[in-house]
């Protein structure tokens, strides 16, 4: 646990604890209890460094492209009763 609050600190963790402390303070001079949930709610995030995409839930695979050149589209003509192209009416 006192691994978890001490390390891995960045930009984003610094800007959620520095963005609670301020909505906070402004929780409690306005004695707006909505305020002060959200405060907690962003310093909890910053302390214990957990969000959104905790353990790379949000990552999107970039893998590489297959190789496309080999692989053949074949087109196919359906015709409708009539033997006329669908959508030439």
């Amino acid at each position: 646990m006192k691994n978890i609050v001490f390390s891995n600190w960045n930009f984003m963790r610094g800007l959620r604890l520095g963005l609670g402390i301020y909505v906070l303070t402004e929780a409690l001079r306005a004695y707006d209890i909505m305020f002060g949930v959200l405060a907690s709610v962003l310093i909890l995030q910053a302390v214990f460094n957990v969000g959104c995409c905790r353990g790379g839930i949000c990552y999107t695979n970039q893998a590489e492209p297959k190789d496309v050149e080999n692989n053949e589209i074949v087109f196919e003509e359906i015709k409708n009763n009539n033997g006329k192209l669908s959508g030439n009416n």
